[in-house]
């Protein structure tokens, strides 16, 4: 059981209640931003934890959402029952080592979870490989700031952020695509410019 998985496991009975304060303020308008932008196709979530962007599925979507931690998905299949609008299925599986076959859906979606992957640049080579060629990967992800003082800011605040959630949230997400081969990377600037929505396509 990697590291991840093992924290993810302890804080799943209280997850929610430790965002609920930036849930309410921030995250949940940018989840909604960033729905608004994804076809009712076939598509991935990665990370998709207690199911936070459930709500913003789009109807008729086919949806299929992993997580690392069971004990995740427990509270995911508690918030997928009020969809029955929508197909969703969830599987215990690591976005590093997928199961599913070659080139399987048209869209690969991720809300903050390239800060918590322990193998990022691995991780973005297999989301590109399940992803169909022409397909989409839409993120929501904290970025490195590009000022210093935000920088610094960022680094002081990863000391935190890795104790309690194992996240880095000061990472050159970017960069990370970029090198993962994916094409035509668009970003959307949502929290003064360490949060964006990335659209970016599979080659």
């Amino acid at each position: 059981m990697s590291e991840v998985q093992k924290r993810y496991n302890i804080l799943a009975p209280i997850y929610d209640l430790l965002d609920i304060i930036p849930e309410r303020l921030f995250y949940s308008g940018w989840r909604r931003q960033q729905w608004e932008n994804c076809p009712a196709v076939r598509i991935l979530e990665i990370g998709i934890g207690t199911g936070k962007n459930i709500p913003y599925y789009p109807s008729g979507a086919n949806i299929t959402g992993i997580d690392i931690s069971p004990h995740m998905l427990k509270r995911a299949r508690m918030r997928a029952i009020s969809r029955q609008d929508v197909s969703v299925e969830l599987l215990v599986m690591d976005v590093a080592s997928m199961l599913f076959t070659s080139d399987t859906f048209d869209a690969v979606i991720g809300s903050f979870v390239l800060t918590v992957l322990e193998d990022p640049s691995g991780a973005l080579q297999e989301i590109k490989r399940v992803c169909k060629p022409g397909g989409t990967l839409l993120l929501l992800e904290f970025v490195h700031g590009t000022s210093r003082p935000i920088a610094l800011l960022q680094s002081l605040a990863v000391l935190i952020t890795r104790t309690i959630y194992k996240a880095y949230i000061n990472r050159d997400v970017i960069t990370l695509i970029k090198n993962a081969g994916f094409q035509n990377i668009t970003t959307e600037d949502v929290g003064d410019g360490i949060v964006k929505i990335i659209r970016a396509i599979a080659a």
